[in-house]
């Protein structure tokens, strides 16, 4: 049977591994092994439960021949993430029609030098021959499917050598064929592509708006398992046609970069980069850039609404442009920041950029601009954003202008009780100026004036809570759960739905950790808060709600039903209180009034 065996080219090293930012860059080129040799199987994760012996299968790179002959791997080399895991050795050989095991660690030959980890957020590997040539690849970008993910999963071409698919753990065939048919039980459900075209990834034009003192900088990222034969700046100026710019490759970066040298105000500049590889194939990415001789004005540009409502295609981002001059969005960026779960407390930084704006992107004057739906492809929307919104978190919306300075943030601040929305966008009102509010989506629509009706968005957390309510004293504790003084200006208590028992006065705050409590009138004197309505009891339905200085319910305490005021058994002499303070359900307990409750208490009875 033949072998075949690739002759060991010295300067190949110099696409691996070279770090001298003078070094010529070497293209990387096919191999005649591509669609021969494959990355076949890849398991991360080695041990499948309840198997935790020490014969569990360990972790493990499969790789299958689909020729007749066998195949030499000695002077191959795969990469991880940049980095040379593994070379071949003389004995490493993958039969005709068969597979080779490359072990997932290092401890065991042949194996990785990196760690193999299925539950790495994005692992890619690429098989060079010994001629630098790419013979395969493989990707795992993170796993979005909710709520179940396929991290943990076998990771497998079906059948050997074609598509690859998550698969069960318990039907992983290392160095042994595959499952032959994806609707086999075990297959959970296809893997992203992994097939490398030519594609311009992106490029970065700086400055988007250049003034006349200012040369245009433009950086593309390509990307192709072939050969890239070249890669142009096109322009033309004012409508004319200029000379092509061969886009040069800075290897410390990898990145294709040209410059246009400073123009005269007014000028545009239509741009196209064109990339080639040695296949005959090219993409292109254009642009319009226009210099100006003043700058851009970016504190007049706003979040207008946020809407996580509906699905990914339905949920968006809308800008307003409150000025009078239009705004080019070319470099602007929106960051999201939100709770992984309803609760919890304010999140801090920018947290995930979810859209950078391009160069022929404009908010004109006075004007809205809408990013409707999530990873929508190119040109099917004014604009598109990345990361999942959703419309039941608290959360931190952060816009930045080219240079990075912040121009506008939205911020929810509670997602429970009174706020616990999840059919509702943010809207200021009025538009562009206004506080937000809790509206009905309405995207590229203006929001208008009046908020009459509507609960606005709170940005800063609501720390207050009811604590306690004594029937015995004739109180109600509040308790501040957070950790800065909050005032009670204009915050009331409602007692029975109908009437106000109790409202704060101006210049009262209540300290973190602190009790303020409000006895009934005609009851106990020991409190300064003396200043509470008639008809608290221990033995009666009541119902206390705890609002806010805008009127809104952020807590409540509640015992049997309506009707209110109805005797029901006596609960004399214990007290109805928060188990533990400040954060459990009310308990039966001894009444604490300015000090903490116990840890645990009996249930209340109800009727």
């Amino acid at each position: 049977m033949q072998k075949i065996i690739l002759a060991l080219v010295a300067t190949a090293a110099v696409v691996f591994t070279s770090c001298v930012k003078n070094d010529p860059y070497v293209e990387p080129k096919g191999s005649e092994l591509q669609g021969v040799l494959f990355f076949n199987e890849v398991n991360g994760t080695g041990i499948v439960p309840p198997d935790t012996s020490a014969n569990a299968a360990e972790k493990y790179v499969e790789m299958y021949n689909n020729s007749d002959a066998d195949i030499s791997l000695e002077g191959f080399i795969v990469d991880y993430g940049g980095r040379t895991s593994w070379t071949g050795r003389a004995a490493d050989t993958v039969p005709a029609h068969g597979y080779f095991l490359i072990k997932g660690t290092k401890t065991t030959y042949p194996g990785m030098s990196t760690g193999l980890s299925a539950n790495n957020g994005n692992v890619n590997m690429t098989l060079f021959d010994t001629n630098g040539g790419i013979v395969d690849y493989y990707e795992k970008i993170p796993d979005t499917n909710a709520p179940d993910p396929l991290e943990d999963m076998d990771h497998m071409r079906i059948p050997d050598g074609g598509t690859w698919y998550y698969v069960d753990l318990s039907a992983r065939s290392p160095g042994a064929t595959n499952l032959s048919d994806p609707s086999d039980p075990a297959v959970k459900g296809p893997m992203p592509p992994m097939e490398k075209k030519l594609t311009i990834e992106s490029v970065t034009v700086t400055p988007t708006i250049p003034t006349i003192d200012d040369d245009v900088n433009f950086a593309a990222k390509v990307t192709d398992v072939n050969v890239i034969s070249s890669v142009v700046l096109k322009w033309k100026l004012n409508g004319a046609d200029q000379a092509d710019i061969s886009m040069n490759k800075n290897n410390a970066d990898g990145l294709y970069e040209a410059t246009i040298t400073k123009q005269a105000a007014g000028t545009v500049v239509d741009w196209t980069v064109v990339a080639t590889n040695n296949k005959g194939n090219s993409d292109y990415v254009t642009g319009t850039i226009t210099w100006t001789a003043q700058s851009i004005d970016y504190s007049k540009l706003k979040l207008n609404e946020v809407s996580g409502v509906g699905t990914d295609a339905d949920k968006f981002y809308e800008l307003i442009n409150t000025g009078g001059v239009d705004i080019p969005l070319g470099g602007c960026q929106i960051y999201y920041n939100a709770n992984a779960a309803t609760g919890g407390t304010l999140p801090t930084g920018d947290g995930n950029l979810t859209w950078t704006g391009l160069s022929t992107q404009i908010a004109t004057a006075g004007g809205l601009f809408c990013l409707i739906g999530r990873d929508n492809p190119a040109g099917t929307s004014p604009g598109s954003f990345t990361t999942g919104l959703t419309a039941a978190r608290i959360l931190i919306i952060t816009l930045k202008d080219p240079a990075g300075n912040v121009i506008d943030q939205c911020v929810r601040a509670e997602d429970t009780g009174d706020y616990a929305f999840t059919d509702k966008s943010f809207s200021r009102i009025p538009d562009g100026t206004g506080p937000f509010y809790f509206t009905t989506p309405s995207p590229n629509v203006l929001n208008g004036t009046d908020a009459t009706g509507l609960i606005l968005v709170p940005t800063q957390p609501e720390y207050l809570v009811l604590n306690e309510v004594d029937g015995n004293g004739k109180f109600v504790e509040i308790y501040n759960k957070g950790t800065e003084a909050v005032s009670l200006a204009g915050v009331s208590l409602v007692k029975n739905e109908s009437a106000v028992w109790w409202t704060g006065a101006a210049g009262v705050t209540i300290s973190a950790g602190g009790y303020y409590v409000i006895a009934q009138s005609g009851g106990t004197t020991i409190f300064d808060e003396n200043t509470g309505a008639s008809g608290i009891s221990p033995k009666q339905t009541v119902k206390f709600e705890l609002k806010n200085s805008s009127g809104n319910v952020i807590d409540q305490f509640s015992r049997g039903v309506t009707p209110w005021g109805t005797t029901i058994s006596d609960v004399t002499p214990n007290s109805f209180s928060r188990c533990p303070n400040g954060t459990g359900d009310f308990k039966l307990a001894t009444p604490s009034p300015k000090a903490a409750n116990p840890a645990t208490g009996d249930d209340i009875p109800q009727s």
